[in-house]
């Protein structure tokens, strides 16, 4: 799934993986959207430059407007590459697992945040799908617990199965 899978080394005895999904590809869309809306800027727009003899510097301030613009560009376009790089490991190192005895969430790659919902008591799972995310099939899950609180996972990939495989195990566990 991505470049760590932390949680299937960590099974209890009996314990099997149900379901995994990663987060959306959606996470690096807005910084990557960001990043190439600047470079677009960058590229029809050029360096100010007043330097020179006054007739070119009167032609060069025609072309003010649009110079001004380059150097809120260049920090749009920094911004977005450093937004890029943590939406890049923001999806590569989270894991959503649902097992047989739970649902885990881990995310981070040097500093590690781990979060479980036992499925005996899960209450309900809420999804949370407007329209870019049902074109592009993602959402924030909302699992809530008994006791246990609540786990927010936001632009989870397939939100549907994720909820449809949780439902599924955990009504038929508390059948039997």
């Amino acid at each position: 799934m991505g470049i760590v899978d932390h949680v299937t080394d960590h099974l209890a005895e009996d314990e099997q993986v149900v379901y995994q999904t990663p987060v959306s590809w959606i996470v690096v869309g807005v910084p990557l959207l960001l990043m190439l809306l600047s470079m677009i800027v960058l590229s029809i727009t050029n360096r100010p430059d007043l330097s020179g003899d006054p007739q070119a510097i009167v032609s060069k301030l025609w072309n003010l407007p649009f110079q001004l613009l380059y150097f809120p560009a260049m920090a749009g376009a920094a911004f977005g590459a450093l937004l890029l790089v943590m939406a890049l490991v923001e999806r590569l190192t989270t894991e959503v697992t649902i097992t047989t005895r739970r649902v885990i969430y881990e995310t981070g790659l040097i500093s590690r945040r781990s979060r479980e919902i036992n499925r005996s008591v899960i209450e309900g799972v809420d999804v949370w799908q407007w329209i870019p995310g049902r074109v592009l099939n993602y959402a924030t899950v909302t699992i809530n617990g008994i006791g246990s609180g609540s786990l927010q996972i936001r632009a989870l990939d397939n939100p549907w199965k994720f909820r449809e495989h949780l439902v599924k195990r955990t009504s038929r566990k508390t059948r039997q």
